[in-house]
């Protein structure tokens, strides 16, 4: 029960009891009263009984006559309050309602103002009879809705709420409710819910138009150039205050917008002396009359700065009697210097940069400058007594030129871009600003006009709007235009059933470039390869750079991909010449790849990531060269994202583990040392060779952390053996290319040798033969430090490669191993027979251990022993298995005295 209802019910419970009170009274008063009279009176006892009971009965007969009186006038006024009432619920513009607080807002009784809000009638929403009327509130708004409700009722206060609200006819208006909870007499329930429900759609429209003015009012004003707008408040009081500035305030003014807002004063501070009560005076005239506020004001600006304005401002009067003005200021300074110069001294007027014209107030030019000449090409003595129409380009429209006189003659100037002809016919635009020139009394004697050639401007605009869509190195289109052309080709190839290619090409070892001969000289490559692109292309074909050195080349009307690799050839020959730059030549090769529409896709970036993709793979065959895309390439491409991002992960999650390969003497079958193989439990895919991950590694960087990881574990493990005593031999640890590219590499080594306590000489590192042949230069040194320590070297999967022997002669190696695929096949074929029988032979020429991969029969043991190799691994012996199984291995095997 709210605190109203309470007061009600007790004003009520005091009214009954000041009634009930009066009467008692009243009646003790009768009776008392009554029954002294009879004894005074001297009355007979057998009378006074008589009496008394007459007496009574007459009191009663009384009261229940003056009680109906009383009653009936009481019903009477009840009935023509509660008629009152129903006609002022049935007349009032909104809904009156009574409600169960329950979520479907049963109602019990709704107004036919009902009909007019929701469309239904009251009988149809009452009792939920053919709709609960919480079904017609919008959805996002019956939460809402229920919270407001119920936290009132729980703070015992009135509730107000709006929402949306669907109508019969499913259209959708706004409701605002005001109501409360009263006791529930009817239904002895605790509580249910009265009030009042009006349409205010019209009101919310209102607002949302107000708020979507302010907000253009907002957007106008803060970008409007060279001036500020604002509003301007004068209470009924006098004080003035304004209500809204926009940013310009702040660049006009010296102020900031805040300040302008808070303390108006501050604002009128900065004219100057006299023009300040003149500024008042206006303002007050302006307050009385609603005339127009038109000045132009000197400020002094807090940082000392003078500079000229114009306010002009429209008045109207508040609905409380303040005015509002709405207002502009426009920083004029340069116009007043303008003015100020061409009064002050003809030099100044002959020499300014601005071209200036003189006229009468008909048209008739008077006066030019020189810079007037130098832009229009017309001779002073050429110019004078013409009229500036001799300049029209007829560019505007009759009513570009009305609204310019129009503007001259209320406001006395105008200024704006126009575009104007010169003598020789071209046609240029300028800055303009004509104003009129006043004797002293005030009255316009002419017009100045001074404008300034924006030519520059509008071709820095033009250059702005071209590198938007264009690469500023090669003016090639970028990658925004070069989709715009491709959805365009692409309609027009799906109107034709047609096709397209998307090639993309990528330059062979620009990084290399970049670094070895710098930056410009990498500019100039891509300026070179984009020329040469261009040269050798169709009329309609595009060429595009789209990142670094990364450019597309879209192929319209190509009907097969013979025709396409056709092109693609001329490209390649057109590309092989190397290029000239500071004297170096440099190629300009590239790998491409190729994407067809709509074969291989039928959106932009389907078919730029395919082409991507098909590239990728013709730079793996090692560039120059180009690919068609496949599908099997975006599953590689999938893959390689996938392994790219779970890599980041794995070492942190502990996913990697090492497995160990018996390396085994073949003449005693003993096991003289273990290789450390890396594999990955992927908690998805399961266990993942190195085959697939290493050189995402690799290209990620991630290759240095993880061979880290390998290294230390690996020694860590063998320092474990050792102290178990076991005769360990030799770890060997294979090492990627871009491990020992790192500087820190023979740190790392050194370091974790040191922290495991491995001996160097049980350690060796094994690095493919590719890596050490084409790198050597970067490797040598390194793997040098290192044999120096005491760790050996082997150079893996030896014969896969390019290798010479004067280059395995420089380089510190102590074993070679040979791959696998030559071992495969022996005894059955002879080429692997022999190649094997070579290896051996190098190794001892130079003075080399050699070990042999994958070695699973007898009879391959049997050569390799009688050919000279005395070591080899394989499933002959032993699968790569856990550390433990390793002991296992070494309790079963005598440890071997000897080591490799």
């Amino acid at each position: 029960m709210t605190m109203p209802q309470r007061r009600d019910q007790s004003s009520a419970s005091r009214s009954a009891l000041h009634t009930a009170a009066l009467y008692a009274v009243v009646a003790a008063g009768w009776i008392l009263t009554s029954d002294w009279l009879l004894t005074l009176f001297g009355v007979l006892p057998q009378t006074v009984l008589l009496l008394q009971t007459v007496k009574g009965l007459g009191f009663v007969a009384v009261t229940s006559i003056l009680l109906f009186v009383l009653f009936r006038a009481q019903l009477r006024r009840r009935e023509e309050s509660e008629r009152r009432f129903s006609t002022l619920v049935e007349n009032l513009p909104g809904m009156v309602y009574r409600c169960e607080n329950d979520r479907h807002w049963t109602m019990r009784y709704v107004s036919r103002a009902a009909q007019r809000l929701t469309g239904y009638a009251p009988a149809e929403l009452i009792g939920n009879a053919r709709t609960a009327y919480a079904e017609l509130i919008h959805p996002d708004d019956r939460e809402h809705v229920w919270e407001e409700v119920q936290q009132a009722i729980k703070a015992d206060r009135p509730f107000q709420v709006e929402y949306r609200l669907y109508r019969q006819d499913g259209s959708l208006i706004w409701v605002w409710e005001q109501g409360c909870a009263v006791p529930d007499k009817d239904h002895k329930r605790e509580i249910v819910l009265e009030g009042l429900m009006l349409d205010v759609t019209e009101r919310k429209q209102a607002e949302a138009i107000a708020r979507e003015a302010a907000e253009r009012l907002e957007s106008v004003g803060d970008n409007l150039p060279g001036g500020a707008i604002y509003r301007l408040y004068r209470n009924p009081n006098g004080d003035y205050r304004f209500t809204y500035a926009s940013r310009g305030v702040e660049r006009i003014l010296g102020i900031s917008r805040e300040q302008m807002l808070a303390d108006a004063a501050s604002v009128f501070s900065l004219t100057e002396a006299p023009y300040d009560q003149f500024v008042f005076a206006s303002n007050e005239r302006s307050a009385c009359d609603l005339s127009l506020v038109d000045m132009e004001l000197p400020q002094r600006l807090p940082d000392g700065t003078r500079k000229w304005i114009a306010v002009r401002s429209l008045p109207y009067r508040s609905a409380e009697g303040g005015v509002l003005w709405d207002g502009i200021v426009l920083d004029i300074s340069e116009r007043k210097a303008a003015e100020e110069k061409l009064r002050e001294a003809a030099a100044v007027f002959a020499n300014t940069a601005e071209g200036v014209v003189i006229t009468t107030l008909d048209g008739e030019i008077r006066d030019v400058n020189q810079a007037f000449v130098d832009v229009t090409g017309y001779g002073r003595e050429e110019a004078i007594g013409e009229n500036p129409r001799i300049l029209k380009s007829d560019r505007h429209e009759h009513g570009f030129y009305q609204a310019m006189w129009q503007s001259l003659q209320e406001t006395g100037q105008w200024r704006g871009e126009i575009w104007n002809r010169r003598k020789d016919g071209m046609i240029f635009p300028e800055l303009l600003t004509i104003s009129a020139v006043r004797d002293g009394q005030g009255k316009a004697t002419g017009y100045v006009g001074v404008f300034t050639d924006i030519t520059p401007i509008k071709e820095a605009e033009e250059r702005l709007e071209f590198l938007a869509q264009h690469d500023a190195l090669t003016g090639l289109p970028n990658r925004l235009l070069l989709n715009a052309r491709l959805r365009h080709s692409m309609r027009q190839a799906k109107r034709r059933n047609g096709k397209l290619a998307l090639l993309f090409f990528d330059l062979d070892r620009f990084k290399h470039i970049n670094d070895s001969l710098g930056h410009t000289a990498g500019d100039q490559l891509l300026q070179q390869f984009a020329k040469r692109l261009t040269e050798s292309l169709r009329t309609g074909d595009t060429v595009a750079r789209i990142s670094g050195d990364e450019f597309i080349v879209l192929l319209e009307g190509v009907d097969s991909s013979a025709a396409i690799a056709a092109i693609v050839h001329k490209l390649i020959e057109a590309l092989k010449p190397p290029v000239i730059i500071d004297g170096s030549q440099v190629g300009a090769t590239a790998s491409i790849g190729i994407s067809l529409y709509p074969d291989d896709g039928d959106t932009e970036a389907m078919l730029l990531r395919n082409a991507d993709a098909a590239m990728y793979r013709a730079k793996e065959e090692g560039g120059n060269s180009y690919q068609f895309y496949t599908a099997e390439m975006t599953a590689a491409a999938f893959e390689q994202v996938f392994l790219d991002n779970a890599l980041r992960d794995a070492l942190d999650n502990h996913e990697f583990r090492l497995v160990y390969q018996p390396l085994v003497d073949l003449s005693s079958r003993r096991l003289i040392g273990v290789e450390a193989l890396l594999r990955w439990d992927h908690p998805q895919q399961g266990t993942i060779a190195p085959a697939r991950f290493i050189h995402i590694a690799e290209q990620n960087g991630l290759i240095r952390e993880i061979g880290r990881w390998v290294l230390r574990s690996a020694c860590e493990q063998g320092v474990r053996w050792l102290n178990k005593g076991f005769d360990l031999g030799i770890v060997a640890v294979n090492v990627a290319g871009r491990q020992i590219h790192d500087r820190a590499f023979v740190a790392d080594v050194e370091r974790i040798l040191t922290d495991t306590g491995l001996p160097p000489h049980c350690l060796d590192l094994e690095v493919s033969e590719n890596f050490v042949m084409r790198r050597a230069d970067l490797g040598v040194g390194r793997l040098k430090a290192l044999r120096m320590q005491g760790v050996g070297i082997a150079i893996d999967d030896f014969g896969t490669g390019y290798s010479s022997l004067s280059r395995l002669k420089r380089l510190p190696i102590t074993k070679l191993k040979i791959d696998q695929s030559f071992v495969r096949d022996i005894p059955d074929d002879p080429n692997d027979m022999a190649l094997c029988d070579a290896v051996i032979a190098i190794s001892r020429s130079l003075d080399l251990a050699v070990i042999a991969e994958g070695v699973e029969t007898e009879a391959q043991a049997a050569f390799l022993l009688e050919k000279g190799c005395g070591v080899a691994q394989g499933y002959l012996f032993s699968r790569p298995v856990s550390p433990d199984e390793i002991e296992r291995l070494f309790a079963v095997h005598r440890p071997a005295s000897e080591s490799i």
